[in-house]
């Protein structure tokens, strides 16, 4: 059986992954990506000896062509192959894999990527954004550290190229371009604190040590950082 996740909302579709994987606790794992050329063929398509039935995790195997969706007729049956893609696959590529297959697109929310953009903006254009987002489900606080991170990369003095072998997700001359425009307006000091604020608010909500949501929290500490 053949799942495919893909999509550029990656949080909520690697939710879904360890949702998906949860269901199959007692069967063996493999995990892959890209850059295990050796060893792609053989785990998705050799027979166990034992007749050991595994669940294989392919992380971007279709985006980088590393498998053609036409050959998955050819999974063993009773194996359950996961494809784990961090951007949208177009409809042409879609439809080549086999019938029967789940497909799941996990599409990011256009206000976000503008409140993204945002930060480092006057105070008001931020929290306008924010509240466009109040009843969406968007993993918002791991939204922000991820630019943030983008940008004290790019603060650091590292190329686009460098930047995309570190978080392992290509890097468009545009996006690039865009981050330079945003940077421009912030230092890299408020960016680390920033950054540390924006974890601060994570480990409260995951420890369970705040009964606010998560976007009140968020607003705050704009508030903080960048009142006007």
């Amino acid at each position: 059986m053949s799942i495919v996740l893909h999509g550029e909302d990656i949080q909520n579709s690697y939710l879904e992954l360890q949702n998906t994987l949860r269901q199959y606790q007692n069967l063996q794992k493999l995990r892959l990506s890209s850059e295990n050329d050796q060893s792609i063929n053989v785990a998705l398509f050799s027979i166990d000896m034992f007749e050991a039935k595994k669940v294989v995790i392919g992380e971007d195997l279709i985006a980088s062509k590393k498998v053609d969706p036409k050959s998955l007729t050819t999974i063993p049956e009773g194996n359950i192959v996961i494809f784990w893609e961090k951007k949208e696959l177009p409809a042409s590529t879609l439809k080549l894999f086999p019938q029967g297959t789940t497909i799941k697109l996990f599409k990011a929310n256009p206000v976000l990527f503008k409140f993204l953009d945002s930060i480092g903006s006057r105070n008001a254009v931020q929290q306008g954004l924010l509240d466009k987002l109040e009843n969406t489900k968007v993993a918002l606080t791991w939204q922000i550290e991820n630019r943030l991170f983008l940008l004290i990369l790019l603060k650091l003095g590292y190329s686009a190229k460098r930047i995309s072998e570190i978080t392992k997700k290509p890097m468009q001359d545009w996006q690039f371009e865009k981050l330079q425009t945003q940077a421009r307006n912030l230092n890299l000091n408020l960016l680390k604190k920033l950054f540390s604020s924006t974890l601060k608010i994570e480990t409260l909500i995951k420890s369970g040590l705040t009964n606010q949501a998560e976007k009140n929290l968020i607003s705050l500490m704009l508030l903080k950082h960048f009142a006007n």
